[in-house]
């Protein structure tokens, strides 16, 4: 609190009456020092019986998660190189088609049929079909 501006006097009961009033003093409390992550970690008290107790079932689940998405990881592995084994099958067969088509093709015409039947000593006629009714 601060004094109000007066003017000195040499009254000794004056200054008697103006005792000024000091402030509380705040006495600081004594702070303990700051525990760092780490070495609360490899504390004693962290790895006591009752914590790890505690902690066993959720380490238990995240081995089990672990375990389910690496088998994941794989079944989905498997399934992608089955998948590009079957596409490349796929195409082959595809290829496999055509060239069966195209040389089914060849062979089916008129000329071909006629040369690979020359050697059975069949010639190609040239008297055109002519159309047999039968009255019943």
């Amino acid at each position: 609190m601060k004094r109000p501006n007066r003017i000195r006097t040499n009254d000794p009961v004056a200054e008697e009456s103006s005792v000024i009033e000091e402030e509380p003093v705040i006495e600081l409390k004594k702070q303990e020092p700051a525990v760092s992550p780490i070495d609360s970690l490899f504390s004693s008290e962290f790895f006591s019986k009752e914590n790890v107790s505690k902690g066993l079932p959720f380490i238990f689940f995240l081995a089990m998660l672990g375990m389910l998405y690496i088998a994941n990881h794989h079944y989905a592995e498997k399934s992608v190189r089955n998948s590009e084994k079957i596409k490349k099958e796929l195409k082959e067969l595809y290829w496999e088609h055509l060239n069966t088509s195209s040389d089914l093709m060849t062979q089916s015409k008129q000329t071909e049929v006629a040369k690979l039947t020359e050697v059975f000593g069949l010639k190609e006629s040239v008297v055109p079909p002519t159309k047999i009714e039968v009255n019943e």
